[in-house]
């Protein structure tokens, strides 16, 4: 069974303005190092699987930008979304996208905006991850070892103290926590960062979104019909002027006729909800360059 990249680019990085804005969030620019943070993630992808294999989901307004970061990303490899709507829908369009051109793959799916500090390592635990993807209708999270009580993140609970990078059941998913909450969770073992990286075959997030958030998953069946756009579309549309609007408003009126309010996290949607949900614990150098907090610790 083939293994497929998604790479979520469509955030606008709100809690690092000025410095992240609307027209160039942060995961567009090069917050450490010369590369910027969709560069480094793109690069980080390629030790994993060749250029073909991998995605790069994001709403119309950042296509132009993703297609001259990564040049040697296929052009047909950009998932276009109509409109954002968080994570679930993000995951969810791709989902769908990579279905209809292969009847089944192993979905991994990473965020733009990571650091991580050993590639082996995470290679390491991509294949784990991959691994129990293909050999069971699991959906599966990163957890991180913690090193500080973070009140910045999410965090996995396991059913049992993580030994190594095996594969470990989900016991709860805990919202970020207090500095008490998360001070006493360094002290049971048993519970790791939530790095909102996941792994799953396609026809089993599609399921689950279906089946834990049904007016996503209806909205995503009606938009499918719309068609699904990858960024070789895109690209001769534009070049012939074409306006988008309709696309993009009849994609608003499905999310809302359907239920959908306004985005939400595939954690709150899917994860915090599903049965057979596990972990891989990783223990190597990672951050969420999601605040000022984080810029300051990075450099």
């Amino acid at each position: 069974m083939r293994t497929c990249i998604v790479i979520m680019a469509g955030g606008r990085g709100e809690r690092l303005w000025p410095r992240s804005t609307r027209k160039r969030p942060k995961q567009f620019q090069a917050v450490i190092g010369e590369r910027t943070l969709l560069q480094q993630t793109f690069d980080r992808a390629l030790n994993i699987r060749e250029a073909g294999d991998v995605y790069v989901a994001t709403p119309l307004e950042y296509f132009r930008v993703v297609r001259e970061q990564l040049p040697d990303l296929p052009s047909e490899n950009i998932v276009v979304e109509p409109v954002s709507m968080g994570t679930t829908a993000t995951i969810g369009y791709s989902a769908f996208y990579l279905k209809e051109r292969m009847p089944e793959v192993v979905m991994v799916v990473l965020p733009s905006d990571h650091i991580v500090s050993d590639e082996r390592k995470f290679k390491e635990a991509v294949d784990k991850a991959v691994y129990g993807a293909r050999t069971g209708d699991r959906l599966i999270t990163f957890g991180v070892l913690p090193t500080r009580p973070e009140t910045a993140y999410g965090y996995v609970e396991c059913h049992e103290e993580p030994d190594g990078n095996r594969l470990i059941r989900v016991k709860r998913f805990t919202e970020k926590p207090s500095l008490d909450v998360a001070k006493g969770f360094m002290q049971t073992g048993k519970h790791l960062w939530n790095a909102g990286i996941f792994a799953w075959k396609t026809s089993v997030i599609i399921d689950a979104i279906a089946g834990h958030a049904p007016e996503f998953g209806r909205a995503l069946c009606a938009i499918k019909g719309l068609g699904l756009q990858s960024g070789a579309t895109i690209e001769s549309a534009l070049a012939a002027a074409a306006d988008f609007g309709d696309w993009m408003g009849a994609a608003t009126e499905i999310y809302a006729a359907c239920g959908v309010s306004g985005p939400k996290s595939i954690d709150y949607a899917v994860m915090e909800k599903a049965d057979k949900v596990f972990v891989v614990p990783v223990d190597f150098m990672w951050d969420d360059v999601g605040n000022w907090t984080a810029m300051e610790r990075i450099r």
